[in-house]
């Protein structure tokens, strides 16, 4: 070994530069400690249960679009479903349909409404209170049962009161 192979690191402590292997081997460990970290970190979310429902007005009318989502009070997580035309929904959390988290959620009803359209008349029919757009103002709330399919019913009330009847909108 020459002596232009060897660092001299205090009076007793040498380094040998030209070892490659000891670079690759740091490499590898690191690479494995990462590697061993997400595949133990996968699918370590909590577990969620099926949840289907119906967004109705107070007379029993469907709410025919928007969006409910729940936000679990215990995890922070949150759970959406697309209103379908008979006022329907699943909700999915990581998945599509794979339900909430188990626990009480506050939920919130979005709907997407061109503002200009609201002043005129009969517009409004349908629309959502917008007091259920905000989870301090919505009042909704589910509590969400683990190992059964949970069936809910979210009743929220009309902008202007102006509900959505089948003789109102037919499309």
């Amino acid at each position: 070994m020459s002596s232009s192979s060897f660092l001299w690191r205090g009076r007793s402590t040498f380094r040998r530069l030209d070892d490659g292997g000891y670079q690759k081997r740091r490499m590898y460990f690191a690479l494995s400690c990462w590697v061993l970290s997400c595949l133990s970190g996968c699918n370590s979310h909590p577990d969620t249960y099926p949840v289907q429902g119906k967004v109705l007005f107070p007379s029993g009318a469907a709410v025919r679009t928007g969006t409910v989502e729940a936000k679990s009070r215990q995890h922070g997580l949150n759970a959406r479903g697309e209103i379908q035309p008979d006022g329907s929904f699943t909700l999915s959390t990581f998945r599509p349909g794979d339900g909430a988290v188990a626990g009480i959620h506050d939920c919130v009803v979005v709907q997407f409404v061109v503002a200009e359209q609201l002043g005129t008349v009969g517009s409004a029919f349908g629309v959502v209170d917008p007091k259920h757009n905000s989870y301090k103002t919505s009042g909704l709330m589910i509590d969400i049962q683990p190992d059964t399919i949970n069936q809910v019913v979210l009743q929220v009330s009309a902008l202007g009161g102006k509900e959505l009847k089948e003789k109102d909108h037919r499309h």
